[in-house]
């Protein structure tokens, strides 16, 4: 019996897979959870039928030709894969598959043994069905961690060292459904019936307006960013806030980023709840943390200018400034003649002494070094005299 072809084996995994009536019972193995940023990516199926033939519309395009001569990397046409394969291997996984679309767990050895076919036409041709967007990948497969290792034998009471990846068969975009209102301003907009429409040559000429150029965001400065950052430290609760948001409150209640500290807004703030005669505390549940703090700072500032509130770091600057000042004018004693000379001398002591403890140390290692020699001197002799005690013996 002469051996089947590639193509025939193809044709026959595609019957085989036309003929399964129901979806196989599905394994007991463990799957990796799809995220669910994965779930949004993946548009879900209409229906079964519909996704059958949508695999069947796409074969017979140029783009599916163009995903079958890409799927073999560079090898090119020499293992082109069937159009049977890709039909038979997407008949099978949507037999396997849920209401939606999701949930296809099924491993390439697991298909091409269902269908006859080899592990690598299987791998190809899923990778047809990805480039065509017939599947998407919402949970990678793989080695096992050890603690997914354990959860899969907790699950089926085996041994799992691997996985499936998860896919979701997703309907493709088509022409009529990629369309979109135009936005605004990329169109000419029509005549009013109320205006008069000019005639002759300005009759065809539409008005078209400008498309608004988009606006750039803006640049904080270093100093306006530190203030933002020194914020979040000292309030924890506005940890979930952006830099942008900080600083546009910052600006906007009329802070100096340059002069201000994170400590002084929380004095300031502070100072507001003791004027009120109540303790500062956060509800407890915040919804709006952005809206509380610029509500909070804004009634803030604002009750610092009506009762000229001192921030803290100015008071500091202001009291340093003083201290120098009266530093600089006290007049500085001058010594007297006897105790000028003999500080004069205390230090020429004490100099001449630090060079006498150098030169100590000097004598020091000079010593320990002629010592070493001598040392060494000693041993290569009495190894001389070794020597030729042995020679006279021998």
């Amino acid at each position: 019996m002469r051996p089947l072809t590639a193509r025939q084996r193809a044709a026959r995994a595609y019957a085989l897979a036309e003929r399964a009536a129901a979806p196989t019972r599905k394994g007991g193995s463990w799957h990796r959870s799809p995220s669910n940023a994965a779930k949004k990516l993946a548009r879900s199926w209409t229906n079964r039928d519909d996704w059958k033939a949508a695999v069947q519309a796409a074969m017979a395009s140029e783009d599916g030709d163009k995903a079958r001569e890409g799927s073999n990397g560079a090898r090119g046409r020499q293992a082109l894969v069937s159009v049977a394969a890709v039909q038979a291997v997407g008949l099978f996984m949507a037999e396997h598959a849920s209401g939606d679309g999701s949930g296809v767990t099924l491993a390439h050895a697991t298909i091409a043994r269902s269908l006859g076919l080899s592990s690598s036409t299987v791998r190809r041709a899923r990778r047809v069905l990805r480039t065509l967007g017939l599947q998407v990948e919402t949970a990678p497969g793989g080695y096992l961690t050890g603690m997914e290792r354990a959860e899969a034998r907790a699950q089926h009471g085996g041994r799992q060292l691997r996985c499936a990846a998860t896919v979701t068969l997703s309907q493709p975009i088509t022409e009529e459904a990629a369309d979109h209102l135009p936005r605004r301003g990329s169109y000419p907009l029509a005549a009013s019936p109320t205006k008069m429409v000019p005639s002759g040559s300005a009759a065809g000429k539409a008005k078209t307006t400008k498309r608004p150029q988009r606006q750039h965001r803006h640049r904080w400065s270093a100093e306006a960013v530190h203030l933002a950052d020194r914020l979040t430290d000292a309030l924890p609760w506005l940890a979930g806030l952006s830099r942008g948001v900080l600083c546009r409150a910052i600006s906007n209640a009329g802070i100096d980023a340059a002069a201000w500290t994170a400590g002084d807004l929380v004095s300031c703030m502070d100072k507001l709840s003791a004027d009120e005669g109540r303790r500062f505390a956060l509800p407890p549940k915040l919804s709006n943390p952005a809206g509380f703090f610029i509500h909070r700072i804004r009634t803030a500032m604002t009750h610092a200018r009506m009762t000229g509130w001192e921030r803290p770091s100015a008071r500091a600057k202001t009291q340093a400034a003083q201290t120098r000042a009266l530093a600089a004018a006290e007049p500085r004693p001058a010594l007297p003649r006897e105790t000028a000379a003999e500080l004069h001398e205390a230090r020429a002591a004490f100099r001449a002494q630090f060079a006498a403890d150098d030169r100590l140390h000097e004598l020091q290692q000079a010593a320990r070094a002629r010592l070493s020699e001598a040392k060494r001197a000693e041993v290569m002799a009495e190894l001389d005299r070794a020597r030729n005690r042995t020679a006279r013996v021998l």
